[in-house]
């Protein structure tokens, strides 16, 4: 007996029986023993089984769904989706430089059309013009406030109107401008040539064995290289010229250096040169005020818009599709009335002293223009000659600006313009223009 209280006592004490409050360690919980489920039916999983039927779908072509059309102003269709690619009609093979520039903005949707301002009757008329007088190039006309009614280049695969290219004298538009925004100095001693740094430019008449006392209207009239190249030079420098550039024509108002520079149309951008890529180089800064610098070039459409602001007195979108309104520049100023009166008149005495008879009124509406040229050579020993012949200006009548014309020849060297000149032929335009 008293064995087996021994053994029990130790039991205890080593917390093998419970009860035995000396040990530290809780007693273990009893393992939880698993709960059979009810008796029932089994659980049906045939539906993960199932094909679940589809209901079929027809999808029609995307010409079907997409039968949009780029049509000009009088319903011509120009340009058709087909099989989601835009592809050119007859009528429109016409105008394919330009309606390549459109069709990667048009809208696209059942039953949506494109319609443009462009007036096809008169673009044909004015193509045939450049057709007989077998000249390259293009022809812009708007309305004052930036509406684009003739985009014609021809031949038409060449975008003439939207590249950059020298704008020859018609930069002087822009440097007058500049003269009349920061009160320059107005007279000056021409003596017929100028040095802007590294190589001398003469006036087309130039040097003279005396200087020639000018005042900006002779100087604007007569087209003086030495006289815009010494105010650029001399007188402006590269920061007013770009403070009077962006308050008034919107250049470089848009875009960034990095990512380049631009004037805004409805249909695209229209490229621009960045002013400052030619900041302390008196050599470029002086070509640019005769349209002669490699690095600011300019694009037809963009010279068309800054005469548009001149006849406006504020520059405009260039807008081309026919639902598209008027659109103001917000960033730019409008020309101070002074500035703008100054410039219409020195353009119409531009037309009157190049040409009385082409520059004549016409059933009361009066010309207002600036001529250029830009004569080049290329080759590996400049053996070949470009001669770029240009009339920018419009057409006002009882001080109402009616049409605003760019005439841009790219190949003048090569054709009887070269001698004649573009005013015949801008007179022509500009009739097309004002009919009825």
């Amino acid at each position: 007996m008293m064995r087996l209280r021994t053994v029990i006592g130790m039991l205890l004490c080593c917390g093998m029986l419970t009860g035995c409050g000396t040990s530290a360690a809780p007693a273990a919980a009893p393992a939880a023993q698993p709960v059979p489920l009810p008796a029932g039916d089994p659980v049906d999983l045939s539906f993960f089984r199932e094909t679940i039927p589809q209901k079929e779908e027809t999808v029609p072509p995307v010409s079907d769904r997409y039968n949009s059309q780029i049509t000009a102003k009088d319903g011509t269709v120009l340009a058709e989706l087909t099989g989601g690619e835009w592809k050119r009609t007859e009528d429109g093979d016409k105008y394919a430089a330009l309606l390549d520039t459109v069709t990667p903005d048009a809208v696209v949707g059942p039953d949506i059309n494109n319609t443009l301002r462009l007036d096809t009757v008169k673009t044909d008329k004015v193509s045939a013009l450049m057709a007989e007088n077998g000249f390259e190039g293009c022809v812009i006309a708007c309305d004052a406030k930036g509406g684009a009614d003739i985009i014609c280049n021809y031949p038409a695969d060449k975008d003439y109107a939207s590249a950059p290219n020298f704008n020859g004298s018609t930069a002087k538009i822009l440097v007058s401008t500049a003269i009349l925004d920061h009160g320059a100095e107005q007279l000056y001693a021409d003596p017929g040539s100028y040095n802007p740094g590294g190589h001398v430019y003469l006036n087309w008449d130039g040097p003279y064995a005396q200087p020639v006392n000018r005042t900006l209207m002779n100087a604007f009239q007569e087209s003086s290289n030495a006289y815009f190249m010494h105010a650029a030079c001399e007188l402006l420098h590269h920061k007013k010229m770009g403070e009077t550039y962006d308050r008034y024509f919107g250049y470089n108002c848009f875009g960034s250096a990095a990512l380049g520079y631009y004037f805004p149309a409805d249909w695209m951008q229209i490229p621009q040169p960045d002013w400052n890529s030619i900041l302390g180089d008196d050599f470029e800064l002086g070509k640019s005020a005769i349209g002669l610098s490699d690095q600011v070039k300019i694009t037809p459409l963009y010279l068309n818009a800054v005469t548009g602001a001149v006849a406006a007195g504020g520059i405009y979108e260039l807008e081309l599709r026919a639902e598209s309104e008027p659109h103001r520049l917000e960033q730019t100023e409008d020309l101070p009335e002074n500035i703008r009166s100054d410039l219409w008149k020195m353009m119409y005495e531009c037309g009157q002293w190049t040409s009385r008879e082409q520059f004549s009124d016409m059933n009361g509406y009066r010309f207002h223009v600036k001529t250029g040229t830009a004569d080049t050579r290329y080759g590996a020993h400049n053996e070949n000659y470009l001669k770029r012949l240009l009339i920018t200006g419009f057409v006002e009548k009882e001080s109402e600006p009616v049409c605003v014309i760019t005439v841009y020849c790219h190949n003048g060297a090569e054709t009887g313009l070269s001698s004649g000149g573009l005013a015949p032929l801008y007179r022509q335009v500009a009739a097309i223009m004002l009919e009825e």
